[in-house]
């Protein structure tokens, strides 16, 4: 891996939120536990790790959309516990749930949901499985809005799409 292509990964990685608190979550109206907080800690990681593989997969050459995905994937992997506070969840069991995840949302995209719909689904999927309280899932919505990087990974991907771009030009 090139030094540019680590920077750029580095870059990805860190605007994906780390652990959130219970605390931070009541700010929006939710009141959770721990345990909960770490749910929405694992979904929000996910949509965030969807979108930037979206993203490298867009105007990026295959090969260093590549590189910077493994990179992304390794810096998820160093940091799995210290960054997200997943101590007793498996990371298999993370990649896995990306993959079959990833397959729905690119579904719902392909049909021409937005960024929303994919956001909507992620909330009311967590509204279903008890993740938070029946009748929440507006304020849930609200989080992710809020968290998931969606135009900052957009903006990131857009910057290494012009970087490459100009590391091609003659002169």
């Amino acid at each position: 891996m090139t030094e540019p292509h680590q920077q750029e990964a580095e870059t990805l990685f860190n605007v994906i939120p780390p652990a959130l608190a219970p605390d931070f979550i009541e700010d929006y109206g939710l009141s959770v536990s721990r345990e909960q907080a770490q749910s929405i800690t694992w979904e929000i990681t996910l949509l965030s790790t969807y979108w930037i593989h979206c993203a490298l997969k867009v105007g990026i050459p295959e090969q260093e959309g590549e590189e910077i995905w493994e990179q992304v994937l390794a810096q998820i992997r160093n940091r799995w516990e210290s960054r997200f506070g997943f101590v007793h969840r498996p990371i298999e069991q993370f990649f896995s749930e990306l993959e079959s995840k990833g397959k729905d949302w690119n579904g719902i995209a392909k049909q021409g949901g937005e960024p929303i719909a994919i956001l909507t689904e992620a909330a009311s999927d967590m509204e279903l499985c008890g993740t938070i309280p029946r009748g929440e899932e507006q304020k849930l919505l609200v989080v992710l809005l809020d968290l998931v990087p969606i135009e900052e990974i957009g903006q990131i991907a857009a910057e290494i799409e012009q970087g490459l771009s100009s590391d091609n030009l003659p002169f």
